[in-house]
């Protein structure tokens, strides 16, 4: 078992290509995450439709088939750089948002992390604690030594969600992407496995 988290189960599909490890279930205090399955598709389809997400996630859907073709990406074993997984309380197993490892380079040890969270659950540190475990494993298990985010220039909530992670920003991404007949501005940060170790040691001290 790893500090901080454990393994509830993992499912039988390896990551194959990359490292012989499993798509993780993992846990919280007040969470689950868990990867994604056909049961969930209501749940995107409706999530990614919200203004609030879709503008900064920059993904809509027109029909349930298109959610389908988009869940497909994270679950086809012929391409296992990427995996998707749903945030679930743990108190009503209902899902509340997705976390993602995009771009996941073996060589250079390098993965994209992306994460969205359901608008009535703002503001209640659920992001901050999905995303604490899920770098962690990128890190213990998957072996990164950096993980990059990029987050729309006027997302501030995205933004003090990495900063508190320790994540540095590094500059901006211009119209780096194209949504909906415009183009956004996004800044990347990144956070290497030596300052993640780092944080985690001061972490430490603070408590003691």
């Amino acid at each position: 078992m790893i500090s901080g988290y454990k393994f509830l189960e993992t499912k039988t599909e390896q990551l194959s290509g990359i490292k012989m490890i499993t798509i993780p279930t993992l846990k919280t205090t007040r969470l689950i995450i868990r990867p994604l399955n056909e049961k969930d598709i209501d749940f995107l389809f409706n999530h990614y439709n919200q203004e609030e997400i879709s503008r900064y996630t920059l993904i809509s859907f027109n029909s349930i088939d298109e959610v389908k073709a988009f869940l497909g990406q994270y679950t086809a074993k012929s391409d296992m750089r990427k995996f998707k997984e749903g945030i679930e309380l743990r108190s009503t197993q209902q899902l509340i948002g997705t976390v993602t490892f995009l771009n996941w380079s073996k060589k250079d040890r390098c993965a994209e992390i992306g994460y969205d969270l359901s608008k009535e659950y703002w503001g209640k540190g659920f992001m901050y604690e999905a995303l604490e475990v899920f770098i962690r494993f990128g890190f213990e298990v998957m072996n990164l030594n950096r993980i990059e985010a990029t987050t729309n220039v006027r997302n501030e909530r995205s933004r003090k969600v990495l900063t508190r992670l320790g994540f540095i920003q590094e500059g901006i991404l211009r119209q780096k992407y194209r949504f909906r007949g415009k183009f956004s501005d996004e800044i990347i940060f990144s956070i290497l496995r030596e300052e993640w170790e780092t944080r985690g040691i001061q972490g430490m001290q603070d408590k003691s």
